[in-house]
């Protein structure tokens, strides 16, 4: 698969915001990740009924993939309009339940192994005006109830950006 289409969209901008398209960028990138095909849900963190995009995914036996932002801090400018998020995170937290993922109808893709695929293809990807770098994978924190109730386990993929919005 070739790079993101850097470039936001702007009517998402002006509807949703720059942190919102910049995760859809994320989105429609790793959707076309030719490892990823089985995966059914990649989505943004910000959606209405996010426990239940993730029940669904998990349910289906499938891994579930979910793009958000973490911290993001303005970095000084003299320009009022302008943000400088520097840094900004991009956080992709791949979700699984093992004793489902891992037999007959699922994915075949461990969360770790999700992980480093998604560190490998998106590391140095240009989105807007800056380039994602320093990829650095931790367990993710999760619910109680998800963890100890459904089984489930994460990898957060977790990149910094530099970008003025």
């Amino acid at each position: 698969m070739d790079g993101i289409d850097y470039n936001l969209d702007q009517d998402i901008v002006a509807k949703e915001g720059s942190l919102v398209a910049i995760q859809r960028k994320v989105v429609e990138y790793l959707r076309g990740v030719a490892e990823f095909a089985g995966v059914q849900r990649i989505f943004i963190e910000d959606q209405l009924d996010l426990m239940a995009e993730i029940d669904a995914a998990l349910d289906d036996g499938n891994l579930s993939m979910c793009v958000s932002i973490g911290k993001a801090v303005d970095s000084a400018t003299t320009a009022p309009d302008v943000i400088v998020l520097d840094p900004c995170e991009i956080v992709i937290r791949c979700l699984e339940n093992p004793s489902v993922n891992r037999n007959t109808g699922g994915t075949g893709i461990t969360r770790n192994r999700a992980g480093e695929l998604i560190a490998r293809k998106l590391k140095l990807q240009r989105i807007n005006n800056g380039s994602l770098t320093k990829a650095r994978m931790e367990n993710s924190q999760l619910p109680r109830e998800m963890a100890e109730a459904r089984g489930v386990i994460g990898r957060d993929v977790v990149f910094t950006l530099t970008t003025a919005i």
